[in-house]
């Protein structure tokens, strides 16, 4: 079976940077979907709480010509018409900012219990767990959104519960699999599979949900259909194949891997935060085998097959008390605060205010995100080269990445306010300003690695917590601000919110934000006797340990 593995990489750790990789973009394409199949569903002609409908679109591109029941037309500046849709629900803006926003009560629920399901059991099975659940919701979206919308809010909820353990289970394997000097390269690469979900998931969404004209017999009566409820089964059918290819190629960790090259694993084992003992258990968690430590003395020369990771319970009280922790979940707050918002609305606003086309509105929306994770990899490679050539500290690059991330944010919100009804103009500034998120990967999207390699999974998972409340809130904020007029006025006060939010992020960064190795996450190795049990506990803390103790860790691990 060896040669399963070297089908796709000839390194086992990038077949399992792959998988994450692939597993995170179909995580996203089906927590994105929605964004742009409820512009199909939804009968747009519904919401009449203005009285000028013009209020739809920008006045330059738009006027204004009939109003019907079921459609609505309006006349293009060079006399084309455009018909907007009339779905088949009667959903007004705030129901549907509640079941955009849905997603995330549940989402929010499951981040901690994720990060501990996955200290204790590791994060294969529960990544795939969440991946086959959420694939069997897909293909209930359709009929729940049929029946009543009070069954397609739960189902959202579930697939918010279903999906609030993947990211601190994708942290845990990150973690296990990725040695420290490739750290940014193999955090950014897994993680901007989100980026490329949210680019897929919503291009194709686009296309398939594009209403087709069938029959007209003249231009006030035209029939359209639209084929979005294959958006669903398409994503679930690919879910559901994806999830079986996860069960045999994902292991929680090199030890329990059957093809890595013993080479390989040395390398990994040798400057990473495993145990390297062959009896490690079925999760894949590092786990001490000794009642009580060696003194430091007994540790001298110790080889990697005979060396074990000592791992405390989970220090949940320094981790709550630690300022660096508390930046991460700053920045991570403040930058998901206009990363959802852009998500969840950006189709919204392309077709409901720029007035693009429903296909259009799926690709054109995609180049921002393309733009994003071209900048995420380049960020992540010049990240790991400040750090390893000295140039600056870790420290120092993570602050930077955060500040160009959140700061350049701000900056292209408030500029794409202001230009307006310009199309080319907007869909520019969209693809700068989130291409520059992408430098939010290599900042606080690396640094739980830098301050506790061993708890990163349980960084993540208080991190993302907090992270979720802005999809909570954000849509119905945005429902609210635009519940009367999608106006340009209305949507700039939507950017400057967001944009005001980005900046105070960018600011605590630079006072709390650190990239050194807290005491509480520090690595401690332990000799293996294989003589005791694996699940006796010790009292030992890196608090009252031996500074040789502490530090048998390799010089990468500490290089700041």
């Amino acid at each position: 079976m060896s040669c399963v593995t070297r089908v796709f990489c000839c390194k086992c750790r990038y077949v399992i940077a792959t998988m994450g990789f692939i597993n995170l973009i179909l995580i996203y394409m089906m927590r994105v979907d929605l964004n742009v199949t409820m512009l199909a569903m939804v009968n747009d002609t519904v919401d009449k709480t203005s009285t000028n409908h013009k209020s739809f679109f920008c006045s330059d591109f738009y006027n204004y010509t009939s109003l019907t029941n079921t459609e609505v037309y309006f006349i293009k500046s060079d006399n084309t018409s455009m018909q907007i849709n009339a779905g088949e629900f009667n959903w007004n803006r705030l129901t549907q900012g509640l079941i955009l926003g849905a997603f995330f009560w549940g989402y929010i629920l499951t981040q901690i219990p994720g990060g501990i399901l996955a200290f204790r059991f590791g994060p294969k099975w529960i990544i795939f767990s969440s991946l086959f659940g959420c694939a069997i919701t897909e293909f209930c979206i359709p009929t729940a959104a049929r029946i009543r919308v009070e069954l397609l809010i739960t189902l959202r909820v579930i697939q918010g519960l279903l999906q609030g353990v993947v990211m601190p289970n994708t942290g845990c394997l990150v973690g296990n699999w990725s040695p420290p000097s490739e750290k940014s390269r193999f955090t950014t690469f897994v993680f901007s599979g989100l980026v490329i979900g949210a680019v897929i998931g919503q291009s194709l969404a686009g296309v398939i949900s594009q209403p087709r004209l069938v029959h007209s017999t003249d231009l006030t009566t035209p029939t359209y259909i639209s084929y979005w409820p294959y958006v669903h089964y398409i994503y679930g059918i690919i879910a559901v194949v994806f999830s079986g290819i996860w069960t045999v190629l994902v292991f929680n960790s090199p030890n329990q891997h059957p093809w890595i090259s013993s080479s390989e694993k040395q390398y990994i084992l040798s400057t990473s935060v495993h145990n390297n003992s062959e009896n490690d258990n079925k999760s894949g968690r590092m786990t001490s085998d000794m009642v009580n430590p060696p003194d430091s003395r007994s540790l001298d020369n110790i080889s990697v097959e005979t060396k074990v990771l000592y791992k405390n319970p989970v220090p949940w009280g320094q981790i709550f008390k630690s300022s660096p922790v508390w930046s991460i979940l700053i920045c991570h707050v403040c930058f998901n605060w206009s990363f959802y918002s852009l998500i969840t609305s950006m189709p919204t606003y392309m077709c409901r205010v720029l007035g693009f086309s429903m296909t259009e509105n799926g690709l054109l929306s995609s180049i921002p995100y393309i733009a994003q994770s071209i900048v995420s990899l380049i960020a992540a490679y010049l990240s790991d080269f400040l750090i390893a050539k000295h140039f600056l500290s870790t420290t120092s690059v993570r602050k930077l990445n955060n500040v160009i991330a959140l700061g350049g944010l701000g900056l292209g919100l408030i500029s794409v306010s202001l230009v307006g009804c310009n199309r080319m103009a907007a869909i520019v500034l969209f693809s700068v300003t989130i291409g520059l998120m992408g430098f939010s990967l290599a900042g606080y999207g690396s640094n739980a690695l830098d301050l506790a390699p061993i708890y990163n999974g349980n960084i993540i998972s208080v991190t993302n917590t907090a992270a979720t409340l802005p999809g909570i809130f954000g849509p119905l904020v945005i429902g609210y601000v635009t519940r009367n007029s999608s106006s340009i006025h209305n949507w700039m006060i939507v950017f400057g919110i967001a944009a005001g939010i980005a900046w105070f992020g960018a600011l605590m960064n630079l006072w709390l934000t650190s990239g050194e190795i807290q005491p509480w996450g520090r690595l401690i190795y332990i000799k293996n006797t294989n003589n005791n049990p694996l699940n006796r506990q010790s009292s030992i803390t890196t608090g009252n340990t031996s500074p040789k103790f502490q530090n048998i860790v390799t010089n990468e691990t500490e290089n700041h």
